[in-house]
């Protein structure tokens, strides 16, 4: 297996992987709208995310196939935080037949060490609630519980 930072050579098999994991997404948020009506902004986040400056695309191959990915932002932070520059992950995404054998600890690994060498100094995500599977895992990495976030529909 390679792990390596995507580029847009990678778009197309990537998007595919984006697609699927919006789709396993949608058993934790009902709220997000059918695939088909929102693709073309998924296409447009991907591509922000492996072309900007401060966002990162960490891919994993098997098979010159993609099974998994992992994306990175960082942001500037309030100062009162402790720390200038905050990694954000998101879209962690490791296909079903690849789960629970390290793919994800090598894409986090990856990305961590990205986030570093751009003078990040601390890592928030956002996980659902009912996704226990990476709550647990994200734990084993030593995330902890920092706040809630709420939502209700008007």
């Amino acid at each position: 297996m390679e792990i390596r930072e995507a580029t847009m050579d990678d778009f197309e098999q990537l998007f595919k992987l984006k697609l699927e994991s919006k789709e396993d997404e949608r058993k934790h948020n009902k709220t997000l709208l059918p695939i088909e009506k929102v693709k073309e902004n998924y296409r447009d986040y991907l591509e922000r995310d492996i072309k900007g400056e401060w966002r990162a695309v960490f891919i994993a191959i098997e098979d010159n196939r993609p099974i998994g990915m992992i994306i990175g932002r960082i942001y500037r932070s309030l100062r009162v935080t402790g720390y200038e520059r905050r990694g954000s992950i998101g879209n962690l995404y490791v296909t079903e037949k690849y789960r629970k054998k390290g793919v994800a600890k090598k894409l986090l690994e990856a990305l961590t060490q990205w986030f570093r060498s751009r003078e990040a100094t601390g890592l928030t995500l956002t996980v659902y609630k009912s996704n226990r599977s990476l709550i647990d895992m994200y734990k084993k990495f030593s995330f902890k519980d920092q706040s809630i976030n709420m939502y209700r529909k008007i």
